[in-house]
């Protein structure tokens, strides 16, 4: 798998760095989100726990994708995920 930066733009306001990236996958199956973050974090040369993915889109037909992500300052900053409760059965 490769990736590569297509955009990157710094948001001090939010202390991060919001980037777009390429991901080219020839040869093997779409790949996670968590394999693309270590990929990413390698490639960014940052720790994991400082990569947020935002959005990861695969195009149609062929074994490329995009991801939109966020690299935070600290991992402290990176926002939690929102879990949704299960629904209580009445």
């Amino acid at each position: 798998m490769k990736v590569s930066v297509t955009n990157k733009r710094t948001n001090p306001v939010m202390q991060r760095e919001e980037l777009t990236a390429s991901v080219d996958y020839a040869g093997g199956p779409t790949p996670s989100a968590a394999a693309v973050r270590a990929e990413l974090a390698k490639t960014l040369s940052v720790t994991e726990d400082r990569i947020e993915i935002a959005k990861l889109l695969s195009a149609t037909g062929k074994p490329t994708g995009t991801v939109w992500l966020n690299v935070w300052q600290t991992a402290e900053l990176v926002p939690k995920p929102k879990v949704k409760k299960a629904a209580e059965k009445k």
